[in-house]
This record gives structure tokens, sequence and C-alpha cells, in this order.
């Protein structure tokens, strides 16, 4: 799906762009990627489970670019991508189709300057306009930041998930569900 570009100043006065991906930014969601994987645990992922494979990100890039509801959405500051979106539908399922997963990344050295809030209200009103209903996501239920502005933009715990994470300590960490009806 097509994302249209705009550009819009964040608190430090900076113009981050905001676009759809493509496939030449691969290697630069990839390098996104392990720089947000070294930052923080409030990810998916530790570093060394992500793997090189640029191919394999451009072919990703390209399911989403030809797909009718998915989306991703890239902040790019002084040619560098800070932040991402995506979104895609929970499953391919008639009865889930108007449900999606969102997901949303910033680089530390760029939190609190309004990117994720920008790529939030992007994602919904992209959401919106390709028919989905209602919005999904999992949260770190100690990422504070996180879920402050998940609520700023309508999002409301519906579950939460006991033990969902468990770091390379031994400590575990309780996932939050949030949705929003759009």
């Amino acid at each position: 799906m097509n994302v249209c570009e705009c550009v819009i100043s964040c608190k430090s006065g900076d113009q981050v762009i905001y676009r759809g991906v493509k496939k030449e930014d691969a290697e630069a969601l990839y390098q996104h990627q392990c720089t947000i994987a070294q930052e923080t645990y409030f990810t998916s992922l530790y570093p060394e489970e992500l793997l090189y494979n640029i191919e394999g990100k451009v072919e990703r890039i390209k399911e989403i670019q030809n797909h009718p509801v998915h989306f991703q959405i890239v902040a790019i500051n002084d040619g560098k991508i800070v932040g991402q979106a995506e979104v895609r539908v929970v499953k391919n399922h008639l009865k889930y189709k108007h449900r999606a997963n969102i997901g949303i990344s910033i680089d530390r050295d760029h939190w609190g300057m309004g990117i994720g809030s920008s790529l939030m209200k992007l994602a919904l009103h992209q959401a919106k306009e390709n028919g989905l209903e209602q919005m999904e996501l999992g949260v770190y239920a100690d990422n504070e930041r996180a879920i402050h502005l998940y609520q700023k933009h309508g999002f409301e715990q519906c579950g939460i998930w006991k033990n969902a994470f468990k770091l390379k300590d031994g400590t575990y960490r309780d996932e939050i569900l949030m949705s929003k009806i759009l």
C-alpha cells in the first residue's frame, strides 16, 4: 500500500520526512532495527537474533507495497531512518480483516521529539483510509513512554499477558494489550 509523503517539524525544529517504505530502505531499516535492539529491551528481538538478510527485507517491503491494506511508514531525519511504524492485518481471514496490529520504533536519540506521535497520527489516518476498523498492539508493561503515547492517541488497555517476555537475566515482563476503534 502506498503512503503519501509529508514533512513535519518536530519539537527540536528539525524537519522530518514521513513516507511509505521503499525497497531502497532495506539496509537502513536493518540498521534502525539493530540500533533499537541495542538501545532498549522493549523490542521482540535481541541484537544477535537479527539476521542480516537484505534480500529478505527487500521481499518483505515488496510484500507490504503490494498488499491492499498493510503499510509501513518511515521517519527520516538528516537522511537517516530514525523511526518507523508498521501496520498489518491480524489474520487474512474474513472475520479478522477489520483488525490490524501496529508496531512503532524510534531511535533513542529522537525520543521526546514528537516523532512517535506523528507516526501514530499518520498510521491511524492511513489505516482508516485502508478500511481498517480496529488497531491493536502489545507493549511491555514497564514501557511507560510508549503506553502514554498510545493512551494519548485513544488506545485502551484490553488485557495483559503475564510473564510474556523472558529477558536474558531470567526476569519476566508483562505485556499490556491495547486496542482502539477507528
